[in-house]
């Protein structure tokens, strides 16, 4: 069938070889001949992919597909009216605080910063939504370690002579 080649294309070619532009593009394809549900499954997929290699443009594309997707499978449902787009901007703000919360419980501030950046998320109003509850730090040595391996910067009571770190100590002689 149609509907198994393309999956098959979009599945084991596009993904194995992290052609992931490619699979974006076999989704309108697959959107023809599958079920939405189907092929919002793999349009998130896809993102989720895109959003930690930071391939933004992607990201948006992709979000884009998601919207759309939810607007036909709204009128699939009988609902004829499109999505109001409030509905729309939830979907697009539930994935990106998902990431983003990912990205602040594994102590990876660098790439949220990046993420926020490039995708205008929200960063300081949602830092703020989470400060209290998801956005606590569990780990904060693991943390400290994370920010200073991303930022490339020194440890306390090191210095850094020609790009080596050189540790100190007050006991040194």
């Amino acid at each position: 069938s149609v509907s198994r080649a393309v999956n098959t294309l979009f599945s084991q070619q596009c993904m194995k070889e992290e052609k992931y532009s490619v699979a974006a593009s076999y989704l309108m394809v697959l959107q023809s001949v599958e079920t939405p549900a189907s092929s919002r499954a793999l349009a998130l997929s896809i993102l989720d992919i895109a959003l930690e290699t930071d391939q933004w443009t992607l990201a948006t594309d992709l979000i884009r597909f998601l919207q759309a997707t939810a607007d036909v499978e709204a009128k699939e449902e009988g609902r004829f009216s499109p999505l109001p787009p409030q509905l729309s901007e939830d979907l697009c703000d539930g994935i990106f605080k998902n990431y983003a919360l990912k990205l602040l419980r594994s102590g990876r501030l660098r790439a949220l910063g990046k993420f926020a950046a490039n995708l205008n998320f929200p960063l300081h109003s949602w830092l703020q939504s989470v400060r209290t509850t998801d956005g606590r730090i569990g780990d904060f040595e693991a943390a400290v370690r994370t920010l200073h391996r991303d930022f490339r910067w020194p440890y306390p009571g090191s210095r850094t002579v020609m790009g080596a770190c050189i540790a100190t100590s007050t006991f040194a002689a």
